[in-house]
């Protein structure tokens, strides 16, 4: 018998703490600004739009079932998750 060590996240997995509010603030209407996400955790430089969804797919909006758009106006940068 054999065991897979990659384990799945599981269906009900629901996001906790930071990254739940994160998710939360960018689930609104205009999304959110780095500058929201910088003030909000006290993290700066934090690549965000990496940590909402990224290539190896373990990002936020890939592991609890989101779509992530990034919205630009001139400089500014918005992230936005909507629901798959």
């Amino acid at each position: 018998m054999t065991t897979s060590k990659a384990s799945k996240p599981k269906a009900d997995a629901q996001p906790e703490g930071k990254s739940a509010e994160c998710i939360r603030l960018a689930l609104r209407k205009n999304g959110v600004t780095p500058a929201e996400l910088n003030e909000f955790t006290g993290w700066k430089g934090a690549p965000w739009r990496w940590l909402y969804s990224n290539p190896k797919n373990n990002g936020w909006a890939d592991r609890f079932g989101y779509k992530l758009e990034v919205l630009r106006e001139g400089r500014a940068v918005h992230y936005r998750l909507t629901p798959r």
